[in-house]
C-alpha cells in the first residue's frame, strides 16, 4: 500500500532456507485459529476474592457514575500501571454485563518516565514546578543535588506523587513548552495503545458475533466504542488533551481507526457515539473532576460488593490476543509457508516457535512491518507537526528496516522466563504478546530515545 514512507528497499528473503530447513521442520502443528470462543460465563459471587482485572470491572460498571453498558457498547479499560497495562472488555451478554477479556501488555507508562534520562530541559521543569507548588525534594532542590540521567524518572515519580489533581494540567503545560520531546515521546506511548486498542476491538467484535454466547440482540448491532483509562499511569493520556483537547481527541480517534484497519473497516464494524458530528469512539468521559479516581480503581473496586454490580466472567480462560501485524506464516509439518492475517489470534505456542515453525517472512520487495508503519506514519506527522520532533522520514526508515522482531523476542526477560519454566518445571511455554507492542518496545529501546536527542 501507499504508506506515506516512499519506495520500499528490495530485501532477499532467500537466506537461510535452504534444504536443511526442510528436514528439521517436520514435527509441529501449529494452531492457526481458534475456534469460536467458548466464555462460558458465571456471575461473580460475594464470597469470592477478585482478580484486579475483575476489581476494576467491578469499578467500571458501579453504580452512580459507572459505565452502564448498554446493549450494543464495548467498554475497553486500560488499567496502566507502571510496567504493565492490563486491559479489560466488557460488554453486554444475554445474562447481563460480561467481561469478555482481561490480560496484559507490557507497554505501559514506565516508558514515559524512562525516556525522561534523555530530555535535556526535564530537569528545569521539575524545578520549576517544585517552585510553583513550593514543594522540596531531597537531592532535586533540598540537600545535596543528585540528579542525573540515570534518576530523572525517579524525581519525575517523586514529583508526580506530590502533585494535586488540579496541578497537573500546569505540569503538561510546562512540558509541552520546555520538553517538546518529552511531548512526542508520550504521543508514541499513548497512541501505540489506542492503535492496540483499534485492532483489539475489530478481534473482539468478530469473536462476539462468532460466539455461540453471544445472543442475536448483541451482534445484530455494530457496538459503540468506550475507552476508559484507569491506574496510576492513566495520566499519561492527559498530556497532549492540557494543551490541545481537540488535536488530542483527532489523533487517538484516528489511531484507533487505523488499528481497526481504516475507515471503510471501522464504519462495519462499530457505530460512532453519536452522529452528529461524528464522535466515533469516547474516550475516558466518565472520569472524575481532574482524574481524581486514578489510582484508586482497584481498592474501590474490591469494595463494592458484587451482588450490585453482577458481572459475568467467563469460566474459560481462554485470552484473545491478537497477531497485529503482516507478514507473518505458520511453517506446516509438510513444509508450506501459511501466512495468517494481522487480525489473526496469536498463542504461546506461535511464540515458543518463533524463528523456526513460526516466521516473518516478508514477500519480495514488501516492507517488514506494514502495521506498525502505518501506526508510525501517523505519529511522525502529528509529533513532527506539532512538537517539533527531529526525526526524519529516513531515521523511520532505518526503524521499519531494523524490525528483526525475531531475535527482539529471543532476548525479551518475559520470554526467556517462560523458556525456563517450561524446561525447569515441566510446564506449558506460557509468555504470549501481540507483535505490535513488541515493534513498538523495539522501535522505542532502539530508534526513538535516540532520535529525541536530535539536536
Amino acid at each position: 500500500g501507499s504508506s506515506g514512507w516512499g519506495e520500499q528497499p528490495k530485501t532477499d528473503n532467500t537466506a537461510g532456507w535452504g534444504n536443511e530447513a526442510k528436514k528439521t521442520l517436520t514435527a509441529v502443528d501449529i494452531k492457526t485459529e481458534t475456534g469460536p470462543v467458548r466464555f462460558d460465563f458465571k456471575k461473580l459471587s460475594n464470597e469470592e476474592s477478585l482478580s484486579e482485572a475483575c476489581a476494576v470491572a467491578n469499578y467500571l460498571v458501579r453504580p452512580n457514575g459507572g459505565y452502564a453498558i448498554n446493549p450494543g457498547e464495548l467498554v475497553l479499560c486500560f488499567d496502566i500501571g507502571g510496567s504493565t497495562t492490563d486491559i479489560t472488555a466488557l460488554c453486554q451478554m444475554e445474562g447481563g454485563k460480561a467481561m469478555i477479556k482481561q490480560n496484559s501488555i507490557r507497554f505501559a507508562a514506565e516508558r514515559v518516565a524512562q525516556a525522561t534520562r534523555f530530555s535535556p530541559n526535564f530537569k528545569n521543569v521539575l524545578l520549576r514546578i517544585c517552585e510553583k507548588k513550593k514543594i522540596s525534594i531531597q537531592g532535586l532542590n533540598s540537600g545535596t543535588p543528585k540528579f542525573n540521567e540515570n534518576t530523572a524518572p525517579y524525581y519525575f515519580e517523586q514529583v508526580v506523587d506530590r502533585l494535586e489533581a488540579s496541578d497537573f494540567e500546569t505540569f503538561y503545560l510546562l512540558i509541552a513548552a520546555e520538553c517538546k520531546e518529552m511531548m512526542s515521546i508520550n504521543l508514541y506511548v499513548t497512541g501505540l495503545i489506542m492503535f492496540y486498542a483499534g485492532q483489539l476491538a475489530y478481534k473482539l467484535r468478530n469473536e462476539i458475533v462468532r460466539s455461540e454466547d453471544a445472543p442475536p440482540a448483541v451482534k445484530a448491532i455494530p457496538p459503540k466504542i468506550k475507552i476508559a483509562f484507569a491506574g496510576k499511569g492513566a495520566r499519561i493520556f492527559d498530556w497532549f488533551t492540557a494543551v490541545n483537547p481537540a488535536a488530542a481527541d483527532d489523533y487517538y480517534t484516528q489511531m484507533f481507526i487505523r488499528g481497526m484497519g481504516g475507515e471503510t473497516v471501522a464504519k462495519q464494524t462499530i457505530s460512532p457515539i453519536t452522529t452528529n458530528p461524528l464522535k466515533i469512539i469516547d474516550i475516558n468521559s466518565q472520569r472524575g473532576t481532574d482524574n481524581a479516581d486514578v489510582k484508586y480503581e482497584v481498592s474501590k473496586g474490591l469494595a463494592i460488593p458484587t451482588n450490585i454490580t453482577s458481572i459475568l466472567v467467563p469460566t474459560n480462560k481462554q485470552a484473545i490476543e491478537i497477531l497485529g501485524e503482516d507478514n507473518f506464516c505458520v511453517v506446516t509439518p509438510n513444509g508450506e509457508f501459511k501466512y495468517l492475517e494481522s487480525t489473526n489470534s496469536i498463542t504461546s505456542e506461535m511464540l515458543e516457535h518463533i524463528g523456526n515453525h513460526f516466521i516473518c517472512l516478508p514477500q519480495e520487495g514488501k516492507p517488514h512491518c506494514p502495521r506498525f508503519m502505518d501506526f508510525a506514519d501517523l505519529f511522525y506527522k502529528v509529533s513532527s507537526g506539532m512538537f517539533g520532533l527531529k526525526m526524519n522520514a529516513t531515521d523511520f526508515m532505518a526503524g521499519f528496516q531494523d524490525m528483526n522482531i525475531e531475535n527482539y523476542i529471543k532476548g525479551e526477560p518475559d520470554f526467556i522466563k517462560a523458556q525456563k519454566r517450561k524446561h525447569d518445571d515441566q510446564k506449558d511455554f506460557d509468555y504470549v504478546a501481540p507483535i505490535i507492542i513488541l515493534e513498538g518496545m523495539k522501535f522505542f529501546e532502539k530508534h526513538l530515545l535516540k532520535g529525541i536527542q536530535k539536536q
